[in-house]
């Protein structure tokens, strides 16, 4: 995949949707962004081509924002298959991940320089076994694991799926519920302010809270739940 100015609008406009903003290519960013950096991979064709980081402090929730970025990253190029990856000292680990030459785009958070994304500029410049194999030194071989499902993953894509927001819940007795009307208030289990469930097929998936993006309601994700923890 070759990177374009299209693509980098594209993405630019999907992290605008999640608070985020993609800055112009700064090549000296790779030495001056501290770490350590969580990070995942965007693999195209068993070829690593992108990787994305963010700055693992306590202050930036840096699980969450890098989830937000795969969101954003899945939206503008769903052919990518995207991989977590082992979390490195700094983003000089990552560049060397998707071969010569590459981007380094900032990301900023509320102002700040929080992450960055690392996109190679022509993936025919890097042979498959010299990038796959950066890749997976950088990874501790989670990617090689993955690799051999992701063809099969992709026949599910156009799978539709059942997201459900959930604000909250309650019980109520059939009396209860028999006497509502026009104006009557519900009280739910959930805390003014607390974040909210996002669920797929009836499953948890995520917590998040409500945004307004073009006049419309929509959610912005704050955390990922573990499935083995709920």
């Amino acid at each position: 995949m070759t990177l374009t100015a299209e693509t980098t609008s594209e993405l630019a406009g999907a992290l605008a949707k999640v608070g985020l903003e993609l800055g112009s290519p700064d090549p000296g960013l790779a030495s001056s962004l501290p770490g350590p950096m969580v990070n995942l991979a965007g693999v195209d064709g068993g070829v690593p081509v992108l990787v994305a980081a963010v700055a693992d402090k306590p202050a930036i929730q840096a699980d969450s924002i890098i989830q937000s970025i795969g969101g954003a990253i899945s939206r503008v190029r769903p052919e990518l298959a995207l991989r977590p990856m082992d979390p490195v000292a700094d983003l000089n680990d990552l560049v060397g991940s998707v071969g010569a030459p590459a981007s380094v785009f900032p990301i900023s958070g509320n102002g700040e320089i929080i992450g960055a994304i690392v996109w190679s500029e022509d993936r025919r410049s890097s042979g498959p076994d010299q990038a796959a194999d950066a890749v997976r030194a950088a990874a501790g071989g989670t990617i090689s694991s993955m690799s051999a499902n992701a063809s099969q993953l992709t026949r599910l894509r156009d799978v539709q799926l059942s997201v459900t927001v959930e604000l909250g819940r309650t019980s109520m007795s059939v009396s209860d519920v028999l006497s509502l009307e026009i104006g009557s208030v519900v009280e739910l289990d959930r805390a003014a302010g607390a974040p909210i469930d996002v669920r797929v097929n009836g499953t948890l998936l995520a917590r998040g809270e409500v945004v307004v993006v073009d006049d419309e309601y929509a959610i912005r994700v704050t955390e990922m739940i573990d499935p083995d923890r709920g």
